[in-house]
């Protein structure tokens, strides 16, 4: 009995590895390595600027866009810097469907965490 109980430990132990690995594998697709990026964007046709969050090509680095354009919103801070946010949602995100004027709505409410209320924490007055 004392001889079995190691293997039985064994097996329990390669049983549950086996199991994480199958449930969090990636389907045989392997994550893009680092080297894989770098070349990306060393072959990239881009002669401007590459954003590094999202490799878009733009004019200068205030012009990069936010990763989830349909779920953040894209801030300007003082410092002329940008930080992407999630949108509000709920009863307030009507305010935020128009990708071209969204960043410029304040609700003036620091529940709602959108452009405004960033650029008060940015001043500390949050």
């Amino acid at each position: 009995m004392i001889l079995i109980l190691p293997f039985l430990v064994g097996l329990a132990n390669a049983s549950i590895f086996d199991f994480f690995q199958n449930q969090f594998h990636t389907g045989g697709q392997q994550e893009q390595q680092p080297e894989d990026f770098e070349q990306k964007i060393l072959n990239s046709q881009c002669s401007n600027y590459i954003c590094p969050d999202t490799s878009a090509c733009v004019s200068s680095p205030n012009d990069c866009p936010c990763a989830f354009p349909n779920s953040q919103l894209r801030c300007v801070l003082p410092d002329a810097k940008y930080m992407c946010i999630s949108k509000p949602a709920g009863e307030v995100s009507y305010h935020y469907d128009d990708p071209n004027s969204n960043m410029d709505v304040d609700l003036q409410d620091d529940n709602v965490r959108d452009c405004g209320w960033v650029k008060r924490a940015y001043a500390g007055l949050v």
